[in-house]
């Protein structure tokens, strides 16, 4: 057991200190348009009394696995290896550590009461402390990037092991680690296991810090579509006389740049747009800017939160999808999805769950959270890569009214998805080989 007690990691936890009364202020600044954010202060300075939810897990006398999934994407990506955990032993209970409320909400609409949930503290070492010896957990498992120092260090000096899964690293993260290199090479080089989506991903965590890891592939691949989600998104198909483009996961300014190019295309009208911000924070104002966008001349718009949506939706040209938890459905309704994130330079969102039902889907240009499936998925054939918002609705209007191209690349899509599946068994299989799961 290697405990760390060096100077970077004491600065490290000066700062923390010092910058808590920055916190409490982001934390209210962030309650202003998503209230959640008042909700668990206690819990994310392990000041709570412990209470878990998630009673169905609290039952079982077998041992805890806790994996911290800092938001949405990590929380979905985390699934199939919840899924095989507990189906490998169900006695197994589960903690869901999270940063924001909507991953916390995420692994609720998952795994209901058979997982428990909570904050992860921030990053003092008394706070980690403090959780570890409460909670007593059998193995702590990171999930892709949220690495904290002292969560490491504080494991370590319990003895509780602890891993690092389907790890990826962009170029832009390790340009931004090697800054830090002295705080986060060592809590790197401290963990029990370390799991890389890819080749790539590999190298980058090896140039931060050197040490042995595996390369299992991405467990997002064996992402599992929920079915009653995808039975609503064909009810909503069956009345639609128009094909739907679906602007997925969309970030702020995107939907203002591919509004824009929508108003000016003059076939525009002959689709029907259905838009799903990543944040819940902003339906409001994407429903103002699409409100206004719908006036303009070519039809009206209606969310999905209006008690009109089911009479209103078939004859909207602008439709909201104001809803958590429905992405299925969403991915099912359209035709062509224009993939959110790649368009300002987020990264991407997951092009992984589009491809998996079956749907034509178009990238801009920035990819880099999802560097290596989008290079797959556009060899494949079932994606294809745009420069700017006006290229993207120019071939998402093309693809739209051209259906045995975008049905061809729906089955590559597929096609691609299936072949690169397997990662939660590898990933089991290697915790267990590493003595980390019994």
């Amino acid at each position: 057991m290697t405990v760390r007690r060096d100077r970077a990691l004491l600065w490290y936890g000066l700062a923390w200190w010092f910058a808590t009364p920055l916190v409490m202020g982001y934390l209210l600044w962030r309650s202003w348009r998503q209230p959640e954010y008042r909700q668990g202060w206690a819990e994310r300075w392990a000041l709570d009394r412990g209470e878990l939810s998630g009673s169905e897990s609290q039952t079982s006398q077998g041992s805890l696995i806790w994996i911290h999934a800092v938001s949405v994407g990590e929380t979905r990506a985390a699934a199939p290896l919840v899924r095989a955990l507990l189906q490998d032993d169900p006695r197994r209970r589960i903690l869901f550590t999270h940063m924001t409320p909507t991953g916390r909400q995420t692994s609720v609409e998952l795994f209901g009461d058979r997982v428990m949930r909570r904050y992860l503290p921030y990053d003092l070492a008394w706070t980690q402390r403090r959780l570890i010896a409460r909670l007593k957990p059998a193995l702590i498992l990171i999930m892709e990037t949220e690495l904290w120092p002292n969560l490491v260090n504080e494991a370590k000096r319990a003895g509780v092991p602890i891993a690092l899964v389907n790890a990826r690293l962009s170029e832009k993260s390790l340009r931004q680690g090697l800054k830090r290199r002295g705080l986060l090479a060592p809590a790197l080089q401290q963990l029990d296991l370390v799991q890389a989506q890819s080749q790539a991903d590999a190298k980058r965590i090896t140039q931060l810090a050197p040490r042995a890891l595996e390369v299992l592939g991405n467990l997002k691949f064996d992402h599992t579509i929920d079915e009653a989600k995808r039975a609503l998104g064909r009810v909503w198909r069956e009345g639609s006389v128009r094909p739907a483009v679906l602007i997925a996961s969309s970030r702020e300014g995107e939907e203002a740049a591919l509004l824009e190019a929508v108003l000016r295309h003059p076939q525009a009208d002959a689709v029907q747009w259905w838009w799903v911000p990543r944040h819940p924070q902003r339906f409001d104002a994407v429903w103002a800017l699409l409100a206004s966008g719908a006036t303009v001349g070519r039809g009206g718009a209606v969310r999905r939160s209006a008690g009109s949506f089911d009479g209103e939706r078939d004859e909207a040209w602008m439709v909201l999808g104001d809803s958590m938890g429905e992405l299925a459905a969403y991915f099912e309704r359209a035709d062509v999805v224009i993939m959110g994130g790649s368009l300002g330079a987020f990264g991407s969102q997951n092009l992984i769950e589009p491809c998996a039902q079956g749907r034509a889907v178009l990238l801009g240009p920035s990819t880099f959270n999802f560097a290596l499936a989008s290079e797959l998925a556009i060899e494949a054939g079932a994606a294809l890569q745009l420069d700017n918002a006006e290229a993207l609705v120019n071939q998402a209007i093309m693809l739209a009214q051209d259906q045995p191209k975008r049905e061809a690349m729906g089955k590559q899509g597929m096609a691609f998805t299936h072949q690169h599946q397997g990662a939660t068994a590898r990933t089991l299989a290697a915790l267990k080989m590493a003595g980390l799961l019994t």
